[in-house]
């Protein structure tokens, strides 16, 4: 005759193993995701982009933001991922970055820059989004973490999911003010330690700002010459000079010229 007391111990045993896999199996799903999630994440949003916008079919402009992009990216917080640069045909002045490393930016917003800094500033300021892991933190806050799922789970190179679709609007609408101004310190950073004048992306800003048409990209306002666009260019350029980043670092404008011929 079985023990009453040990069939209760053993009955007791099990229901609290229960317990404790299902409390992982939670654990699991709400855990972070990681670097590798996350690129393809990032790729499946580079699917509706490349949908929906037409890559630049000069070689040279390309492989120059490649090479100045990737030279940022090995000495900017986050160099253990792998990144990728790659130039839109727009004539409207555009910029983003999206999760896992994907950067794009259009010629239209080239053709308004004047020197490798100021290129440079633009490429900073999106790895520098990448960086902190604003385009993931963005998603999550939008989509929730359902939403990011349904990302993750689209099928590779099938048709655009309504979720692929979202995430991808998501992401491009924009940040924050404050998220902005956090990108736009460590963009200046990133600038320097490729020893170019972080003043470079001030004047990116300033050139945008004046331009119209624009939807957003990499800056909080990009393209309208508002009264907190202004401040916000004011206080970055009171910053450069108090912590001395520029240091008379090179802008490098005869090194861009060349690339700015090509986009006329």
């Amino acid at each position: 005759m079985r023990n009453p007391r040990r069939v209760a111990v053993v009955a007791l045993a099990l229901v609290g193993a229960a317990l404790l896999t299902g409390c992982g199996a939670t654990r699991a799903r709400q855990a972070p995701l990681g670097d590798g999630e996350e690129r393809i994440i990032g790729a499946r949003l580079v699917t509706v982009v490349r949908a929906e916008n037409r890559s630049s079919r000069d070689p040279v402009v390309t492989d120059y933001v490649q090479s100045l992009g990737q030279r940022i990216a090995r000495l900017s917080d986050r160099p253990g991922i792998p990144y990728t640069f790659d130039v839109i045909a727009d004539p409207a002045p555009r910029a983003f970055a999206l999760p896992g490393g994907y950067l794009y930016v259009s010629t239209g917003l080239l053709a308004r820059l004047d020197s490798e800094a100021e290129v440079a500033g633009v490429l900073s300021h999106g790895i520098a989004h990448i960086a902190q892991r604003h385009p993931m933190s963005r998603l999550l806050e939008v989509m929730k973490r359902s939403g990011v799922e349904a990302i993750l789970a689209s099928p590779r190179g099938g048709e655009i999911t309504p979720a692929m679709r979202r995430g991808a609007e998501t992401v491009l609408a924009g940040y924050p003010r404050e998220i902005e101004r956090e990108a736009d310190k460590l963009a200046m950073m990133f600038t320097t330690r490729v020893a170019l004048n972080p003043e470079g992306m001030i004047h990116a800003m300033e050139k945008v700002s004046a331009a119209s048409g624009s939807d957003g990209g990499f800056w909080e306002g990009l393209g309208k010459a508002t009264p907190d666009q202004a401040r916000r260019i004011a206080a970055l350029k009171v910053e450069v000079k108090s912590t001395g980043l520029d240091a008379g670092l090179s802008n490098n404008r005869e090194r861009y010229a060349p690339i700015k011929a090509r986009l006329r």
